[in-house]
């Protein structure tokens, strides 16, 4: 799991909005700067320079 540490508004359907202090599960990383995750219940691409 990763813990949210800046704002993030999704720019495509498949993309996270994520908020400081989400914390998002079920990570699959990639060197790509994306990974895809899960928070409430959606899953989705975030930029991993967002999280720790």
């Amino acid at each position: 799991e990763a813990i949210v540490e800046f704002n993030y508004k999704a720019q495509h359907d498949d993309e996270l909005t994520i908020t400081v202090g989400d914390i998002i599960t079920n990570i699959k990383k990639d060197d790509g700067g994306w990974w895809e995750g899960q928070l409430k219940g959606r899953r989705g691409l975030f930029p991993d320079n967002f999280v720790r």
